[in-house]
């Protein structure tokens, strides 16, 4: 794997020479034949740096989850005891999104303003949210020369292939965007009192 690297003195940017894999059907009685993988490749760049803005928004998704938690179990002000279960706990690899995003919806169960459909609404966002960026975390880039097409390669039970076409991008997208709206508004309905912290139902 090549390896090139630009910018200024201050912050450099690399950039990783891809190996892509592509697949083309063609007919040799006719003799031999070629195709151009050079768009294809662009097509896959473009599909990488998609899934790479996947990946940050997934990231900003979970910090709004530690941003809800931290809150609701100590507080708008919390003191060391909340620093501590931030950094050691919350930040920690084996808290992952899959933890953070359980124990959030049992949470907002305590909150009296969430509806049972917001709370269907959240429960089914997050999911979605956490297997796009699965997806694009381990998944394989995979161009296909005939017709053109870009899929995401990945398992998930079994192994299964998206095409990323435009309507893909745009469902994602409505995806999370109404995700962090509605997380935005459960975070809302949080006190914000010094000493205000809800019941946690059990």
């Amino acid at each position: 794997m090549g390896l090139s690297e630009k910018g200024n003195d201050n912050v450099k940017e690399i950039k990783f020479k891809n190996v892509y894999s592509f697949y083309a059907q063609f007919n040799l009685k006719d003799g031999p034949h070629s195709f151009e993988t050079l768009p294809l490749s662009e097509e896959i760049d473009k599909a990488k740096e998609n899934g790479a803005r996947v990946l940050r928004a997934a990231l900003e998704i979970e910090h709004l989850l530690e941003d809800f938690i931290q809150s609701y179990l100590f507080g708008a002000s919390y003191g060391q005891n909340g620093i501590f279960f931030n950094e050691q706990i919350l930040k920690s690899s084996f808290f992952g999104f899959a933890n953070k995003k359980q124990v959030y919806l049992s949470l907002i169960k305590g909150l009296n303003d969430v509806s049972g459909e917001e709370y269907s609404r959240l429960q089914e966002g997050l999911k979605n949210v956490m297997s796009y960026r699965n997806a694009f975390a381990h998944g394989e880039y995979v161009g296909f020369a005939l017709g053109n097409i870009v899929v995401l390669r990945y398992f998930s039970g079994e192994m299964k292939e998206d095409k990323l076409s435009d309507e893909y991008w745009l469902k994602l997208l409505e995806c999370f965007q109404k995700t962090d709206e509605l997380i935005g508004r459960v975070r809302q309905m949080l006190p914000t009192g010094k000493g205000d912290i809800p019941e946690i139902l059990i």
